[in-house]
């Protein structure tokens, strides 16, 4: 296949998975204030909200894969050439930052939010400032995150 073609083909799957993820994560930050305003009050509305949230870990997860494979592609035919630049070493570290935040971060409030919610709405009334916190931080990081990414991959110093 012509690598002219294949090239664009490449950037435009791992700049739509960029948008997707970042996108997801601020739909995801939004759908967080709704259910603080919700709770402890309105608990039933707050499972739905929560359940609905709960989805957006697999629309990141699709994006990764698809930014991650993209990723590659691009560096197979380029042979590596922005492997050795400063600015896509600094973008490789914030990135390896991005997906460790995900992981142990979010993943670890999410699902013990989802689990107080479950059980007993009396008890997350007690924890949820700590929940606030917790994924306003997360949220505000991540996003700060993508943005040093994208700021690295436009301008490219070195």
């Amino acid at each position: 296949m012509n690598t002219s073609f294949l090239y664009p083909t490449f950037l435009i799957v791992h700049l739509s998975a960029l948008a997707v993820m970042a996108g997801s994560t601020f739909i995801n930050y939004l759908g967080y204030r709704t259910l603080w305003g919700l709770l402890p009050d309105n608990s039933v509305k707050a499972e739905g909200i929560l359940f609905f949230l709960t989805k957006f870990g697999r629309i990141i997860g699709i994006g990764a894969a698809l930014l991650i494979i993209s990723g590659i592609g691009m560096m197979a035919l380029t042979k590596g050439v922005y492997g050795e630049q400063l600015w896509f070493r600094i973008k490789f570290v914030v990135v390896l930052l991005l997906i460790g935040n995900a992981i142990v971060y979010r993943r670890r409030t999410a699902l013990k939010l989802q689990r107080l919610v479950e059980k007993d709405t009396a008890a997350l009334t007690g924890n949820l400032s700590e929940f606030k916190t917790h994924t306003r931080n997360f949220h505000i990081l991540q996003l700060l995150l993508f943005l040093t990414i994208i700021f690295l991959s436009v301008f490219k110093f070195n």
